[in-house]
């Protein structure tokens, strides 16, 4: 049965599409189908998978625009080159556009279920879709969340980025309330924890005690790795296996299997 889970936090830089990538890559690793749909103008998890939107005929605004477009014309495949291990399957890519941003803006409350229906289209080939989404909230978020079983909620080591997680906890109760009962909160996830920092530590444990049995214990690390990653469009699971965020990521997305 196809797991949908969506990844969430209406903060830039968050570290939302870093998750993104590497929970794809590390469930492909592991032999998982996998679907990346990429929610957010910016295409930054489209393009840290390899599929620049410039560069393809067909991405998710063309299917949102015409209507008539099979879904798996505007879906690629990366093998990442790592074809050698026997168990990897290649990551798949629904990518975005920046014409998307327009889109976004004039939906209405009525294609609450758009994306979920374009999903239909493609759902059942897949054993994990991971949908990035922008960092705000709006309607297509809210198909996001319409469309998932779950949702991951990555949030930097910093005041700032704690202070907006009730809100999003809220976001999702009230869409669990009304359009999708089954509607899960999957984990709260610590990014670009600085271990050397006090500060940051204790962000982290500000998180378990104001949100107990909703955070999850392998936060990922500040580390340069993986920003050299995305310089080089690949997951860090690919470019940096054995780096502790590496093998941070494999083990959250063993909360996905």
């Amino acid at each position: 049965m196809t797991r949908v889970t969506t990844v969430a936090l209406w903060k830039g830089g968050s570290g939302k599409t870093a998750t993104v990538k590497n929970l794809a890559a590390a469930l492909a690793w592991s032999g998982r189908r996998v679907l990346v749909v990429d929610l957010d103008p910016q295409a930054d998890a489209s393009k840290g998978l390899g599929v620049v939107p410039s560069d393809v005929p067909v991405t998710l605004w063309h299917l949102l625009e015409h209507g008539d477009i099979p879904v798996r014309d505007a879906i690629y495949e990366n093998g990442f080159g790592l074809e050698q291990y026997a168990n990897m399957k290649p990551v798949h890519v629904l990518p975005s556009e920046r014409r998307m941003t327009e889109k976004i803006q004039g939906f209405t409350a009525r294609q609450v279920g758009v994306i979920k229906d374009i999903l239909s289209e493609v759902k059942d080939e897949y054993d994990n879709i991971i949908i990035d989404t922008p960092p705000s909230d709006n309607l297509i978020t809210v198909n996001a969340f319409f469309a998932s079983d779950d949702v991951i909620i990555p949030v930097q080591a910093e005041q700032e980025a704690l202070d907006g997680l009730d809100a999003i906890i809220e976001s999702i109760a009230q869409i669990k309330r009304g359009l999708n009962p089954t509607l899960q909160i999957a984990g709260i996830l610590p990014v670009m924890v600085k271990r050397v920092s006090s500060n940051s530590m204790d962000i982290v444990r500000e998180m378990h005690e104001k949100y107990p049995g909703m955070v999850i214990e392998d936060w990922i690390p500040e580390t340069s790795v993986i920003g050299e990653s995305h310089r080089m469009r690949r997951p860090v699971i690919f470019t940096e296996p054995q780096s502790e965020a590496a093998q941070k990521y494999m083990k959250v997305a063993g909360r996905l299997l």
